[in-house]
């Protein structure tokens, strides 16, 4: 067998010696001498965005990869492409300027029971009484200051009427009598025993009846609400019940008036502040847009989540908005005018923000930004809850007002100067993983077990499975804990992700499971990733290791971007609805 094998390779040795070299370059794909392997860029023309070295398919439609004929630079650090390489990259350029915009921090938050507005009415009448009837109230029902709730016997008030009616006779033979000093002190006890009655619960007009009726024996003490509002919870009373006195009869709240809480990132907090307009929508009224104003921020940030709440004040007088209810709300925020340039022109390389400045004439020159507020949109806040297609980046640094930038097909491009060796140039690798955080060999195994079982969880929701989301996110769980409990690099954002994946098993388990909830759980998880790699391991979207893409139709899941193990897109907020929508992003 080892002789057959030995004249195997010194056949195949001998026909490589004697092949022409040209025809054994072509072959090999051996391109430009001394050695250089064909490293030539492929694109598909249905989306740019998917860019190879290489020939082969595109792994969205399946089309065979065009060749890109990309120039060389006409001098270093500049990118040179003809008129046809420009239009074949489908280049449109934006410009940076200044701009008036505005600032919208998008968030979760709940509406709760205004502290103030909820009233516990409670037996007034002193000793023991006996309910002898009892209004049917249901929860949800509205009641009037004046509603009557139910009706007591009470000995004590019983015998303050008897002795109310003694004083009464007195009073009146002292009068006949003309023995004013008895009449004023009859009157006197009789206005103080009155007056015990009225506290009680009894009306002036029923004493009155009562007293004119010349009746004996037990009366009847109504219980009055004493404020308007909405029966929120209910005693339970039954006639024959014996209560004492401050016993509680009903729970009743202002639903006129909500609080709502919208939570905030620990980063988040200074763009927040009082007076800020909020505009958010409820799935229980999803044609309606509320509105209001912030009217103070926690001062306190929790430990475990790292978030604290913003709280504002929630007209309610149509009654549509119930608390306990979920909103997906926005707090918009004027930043004045402002050097800004469009979202789309930023390119990350490791964790540098670069942009692309056409010079005319084919030439693109990459240049370093310093960037400010992120995210923001022109005009000022308020004018439309929806989000705008164009976003903008504040420029603190690398560009000046009017100078122009590629805003589309600059993933072309940007894969095309790196081949070129133009970013690596003035970007090298080692800088970003140098300004990563140092982790303990602990903490990188934990992270490494974390990143494992979310990219597990992600392939389960783009094939729409959830049979393994439970055990899957108990597992991340267990992970993050692990990481924050191994040292303190990984522990606030590593927590924050614990307690996520524990909402997910938790949700993951019900009878009928809502996807939307699921998914947007996992828009959480995916905020703390993305987060976790930008802070601690760069590189590993950089070199390859691991892809990060944007979903445009995941607003409704509190974030856009999920990261992958495989350059084929897959996207899990969509699952198999449309597993193949998606563009690449950088890390933010």
């Amino acid at each position: 067998m080892r002789k057959l094998l030995l004249i195997a390779l010194l056949v195949v040795g001998l026909g490589l010696a004697f092949t022409p070299r040209e025809e054994l370059e072509r072959a090999l794909g051996w391109v430009g001498g001394e050695g250089d392997f064909d490293r030539r860029t492929f694109w598909c023309p249905m989306d740019p965005a998917i860019v190879r070295a290489g020939e082969g398919l595109c792994p969205i439609c399946g089309m065979t990869l065009t060749l890109f004929e990309g120039g060389a630079p006409a001098e270093s650090g500049v990118l040179q492409l003809s008129e046809r390489q420009v239009q074949q990259a489908g280049v449109r350029l934006g410009t940076a300027e200044v701009r008036e915009l505005a600032h919208a921090l998008d968030t979760t938050g709940k509406l709760e029971l205004d502290p103030g507005a909820r009233a516990t009415v409670r037996l007034p009448h002193p000793g023991r009484s006996v309910v002898e009837t009892v209004r049917t109230l249901r929860v949800g029902e509205r009641v009037e200051e004046t509603t009557v709730l139910c009706e007591v016997s009470n000995a004590a008030l019983d015998a303050k009427l008897a002795q109310y009616r003694v004083a009464l006779d007195d009073y009146a033979r002292l009068r006949r009598e003309r023995s004013e000093s008895g009449a004023a002190q009859a009157l006197e006890r009789m206005r103080g025993l009155r007056e015990d009655l009225l506290a009680g619960g009894l009306s002036a007009a029923a004493l009155s009846a009562w007293v004119a009726s010349d009746e004996e024996g037990v009366l009847r003490f109504p219980v009055v609400a004493g404020r308007a509002g909405t029966v929120v919870e209910d005693s339970g009373l039954v006639a024959g019940d014996v209560l004492s006195e401050g016993a509680r009869i009903l729970e009743l709240a202002d639903l006129d008036r909500l609080w709502l809480s919208v939570e905030l990132w620990e980063q988040d907090r200074p763009f927040v502040r009082a007076g800020q307009r909020i505009e958010f929508t409820t799935r229980a009224v999803p044609d309606r847009r509320f509105e209001t104003t912030v009217h103070g921020v926690e001062p306190i940030v929790r430990t475990r989540t790292q978030t604290t709440r913003a709280l504002a004040i929630v007209a309610n007088a149509g009654g549509l908005l119930a608390p306990g209810q979920f909103v997906r709300a926005r707090v918009t925020s004027s930043v004045g005018r402002v050097l800004a340039v469009p979202e789309s022109a930023v390119l990350q390389s490791g964790r540098r923000d670069v942009a692309l400045v056409a010079e005319g004439g084919g030439r693109f020159r990459p240049r370093l930004l310093e960037l400010g507020r992120r995210h923001l949109f022109p005009g000022e806040p308020g004018e439309s809850f929806g989000a705008r297609d164009e976003r903008y980046h504040e420029v603190l640094a690398g560009l000046r007002d009017g100078e122009r930038v590629v805003v589309a097909g600059n993933f072309l491009l940007n894969a095309e100067a790196q081949f070129q060796g133009l970013l690596g140039k003035m970007i090298a690798a080692h800088e970003a993983q140098a300004g990563a955080a140092e982790l303990a060999p602990r903490e990188a195994d934990a992270l490494d077990r974390v990143l494992e079982a979310y990219l597990s969880i992600g392939a389960e929701f783009v094939a729409d499975r959830g049979e393994r989301l439970e055990s899957l996110a108990r597992e991340l769980e267990r992970s993050a804990r692990e990481g924050a409990a191994a040292g303190a690099a990984l522990r606030p954002r590593i927590e924050s992700l614990a307690a996520t994946a524990s909402t997910l098993a938790s949700a993951s388990i019900a009878p009928e499971p809502d996807w939307d909830e699921l998914r947007t759980s996992f828009g959480s998880l995916s905020r703390d990733v993305v987060t976790l790699l930008r802070d601690f391991r760069p590189l590993c979207v950089a070199e390859g290791e691991l892809f990060v893409f944007r979903c445009p139709m995941a607003e409704d899941f509190g974030f856009d971007l999920w990261v992958q193990s495989s350059a084929e897109l897959a996207n899990p907020y969509m699952g198999q609805r449309m597993v193949d929508c998606g563009v690449p992003a950088a890390l933010e």
